[in-house]
């Protein structure tokens, strides 16, 4: 928890405020763009009392980035100490992850820019992003020992899903619920889309060599048809 601006009391909730303030800005400007006194005065508030509460922008950024990420690995461990079997597991990580940006439109948006960048705020961004891997790899990796799992690199499977989470953070409906959301995720990640989850996946570059063989047929059948 951040220490408590000195000073006057505060406003109450303004730190929340001020986060969601910068959050805008920082969505539709880029770093060296967004101005700490445009940032006051949406807030209402003086500069000084604005640099009570985070000292520089490269904080203020942090902090957007950071918000409520300790919520959510609070609610992720409680989620992996719990009784519940690892696809429970994973499906309630994901639902966590999910609702945490869809409470927070633009900061998926925001994460996407600064992840290209070096610097503190990507630094610690990173770090936080390695400990949720982790946590769903341990998932992940408990599934495949007690045999509810398919024997699969567990740290490759909790990027690929973290990767699906990404993607819908981005291009879901607004209007999906995220429990709908959730649930068509992880039947794919689970099971695949096939209709026979057993079957094993094709070779890379089948559908080029069958479409290959394909269009290869067709043309000897024409050439035989204009001989014949």
């Amino acid at each position: 928890m951040a220490p408590a601006p000195r000073g006057r009391p505060a406003r109450a909730g303004l730190r929340a405020e001020i986060l969601r303030t910068a959050e805008a800005e920082f969505m539709g400007r880029d770093f060296h763009a967004v101005v700490m006194d445009d940032i006051a005065k949406r807030c209402g508030v003086g500069k000084g009392t604005l640099y009570r509460y985070f000292p520089n922008k490269q904080e203020l950024l942090q902090a957007v980035m950071r918000d409520g990420l300790v919520t959510l690995k609070e609610q992720i461990h409680g989620t992996i100490g719990s009784a519940s079997p690892p696809a429970e597991k994973l499906a309630e990580i994901a639902g966590a992850i999910l609702s945490h940006f869809a409470a927070r439109p633009g900061l998926a948006r925001i994460v996407d820019r600064e992840e290209g960048k070096r610097g503190v705020s990507q630094t610690r961004w990173f770090k936080s992003r390695a400990e949720v891997s982790r946590l769903l790899a341990d998932v992940i990796a408990g599934g495949i020992q007690d045999g509810a799992f398919k024997p699969v690199d567990p740290r490759l499977a909790a990027e690929m899903l973290l990767g699906m989470i990404r993607a819908l953070n981005r291009y879901r409906a607004a209007n999906t619920p995220i429990a709908v959301v959730t649930r068509t995720m992880m039947s794919v990640f689970l099971t695949g889309i096939t209709d026979d989850p057993a079957a094993p996946p094709p070779a890379p570059g089948a559908a080029r060599r069958a479409a290959g063989t394909t269009t290869v047929r067709r043309t000897a059948t024409a050439r035989r048809s204009r001989t014949a």
